[in-house]
C-alpha cells in the first residue's frame, strides 16, 4: 500500500490529482494475502516476487476461484 501511495504522489505532482482524490481512491483499496478475499472483489492486482513456483501456485489457485478480473504485476 505504501508503494501505491508513493506512486499516487507522483501523479499528484504530474497530473494535478488532489490529496482528497488520492484519499478517496486509497479508501477503496484493500490489501490482503488471503486468496478467499479475491472472490469478493471486482479486480485483483497481484504483485509477487520473482519466484516461478510461487507464481504457478497463485495462478493455479486463481483459476479455481471466482475472481472476475486479474492483473499480474511480475
Amino acid at each position: 500500500m505504501r508503494i501505491l501511495s508513493e506512486e499516487m504522489d507522483k501523479k499528484i505532482e504530474k497530473w494535478g490529482l488532489t490529496e482528497a482524490e488520492k484519499r478517496a481512491i486509497l479508501s477503496r483499496v484493500r490489501g490482503s494475502i488471503d486468496m478467499n478475499h479475491a472472490a469478493e472483489v471486482g479486480i485483483v492486482i497481484e504483485a509477487t516476487p520473482e519466484d516461478l513456483e510461487l507464481e504457478r501456485n497463485l495462478v493455479a489457485k486463481e483459476e479455481t476461484s471466482a475472481m472476475k478480473r486479474r492483473v499480474h504485476l511480475w
